[in-house]
């Protein structure tokens, strides 16, 4: 079964609306074209691994309205805590595994090169970038050669239209 690790902001909530007011703003957060969709019809082998301060992503899942999706839900204080926390992930699903284990297996969703992108690639994951208009690292370019995802797309709509094998 494929398993799909995703962050949160930026990736399956547009979090634009938060560089303009801040936590006070979490009322009003969307989510990201296509998300939902994504989550609904991969309910239960999803992982939500995000960065920040605790209490404000609790409010955002719940703004959402999308933690029944989500196996497991795991919150690390930043985004480096992220590499350490994935690797965790990835070998929890692998030693669960019963029969060998395929790159393709385990696919990383996130908007950081540096973090997302270059983990997933070094644990020898599938990577799929989201870029949504305006996110914080959309504009980023690859630094080093694991930065460079395998599948990207501006919103979920795009990254299913565009890769439907890696969501089948």
């Amino acid at each position: 079964m494929r398993r799909f690790i995703l962050d949160l902001d930026y990736t399956i909530a547009d979090s634009c609306i938060l560089q303009a007011g801040g936590p006070s703003r979490i009322k009003d957060l969307d989510p990201v074209p296509g998300a939902l969709k994504f989550l609904q019809s991969h309910a239960g082998k999803c992982i939500l691994l995000t960065a920040g301060i605790e209490e404000d992503q609790r409010k955002k899942i719940k703004a959402l309205d999308i933690e029944s999706y989500f196996s497991d839900i795991y919150i690390v204080p930043t985004p480096e805590h992220k590499r350490q926390k994935l690797q965790e992930i990835v070998e929890a699903i692998r030693a669960k595994m019963i029969y060998r284990f395929s790159r393709i297996d385990i696919v990383i969703i996130g908007d950081r090169l540096d973090i997302e992108m270059r983990r997933g690639k070094e644990l020898k994951c599938v990577t799929a970038r989201i870029q949504i208009p305006g996110g914080i690292h959309s504009g980023d370019l690859p630094k080093v050669p694991f930065d460079h995802p395998d599948f990207e797309a501006k919103d979920f709509n795009e990254l299913m239209l565009n890769y439907p094998a890696l969501f089948a």
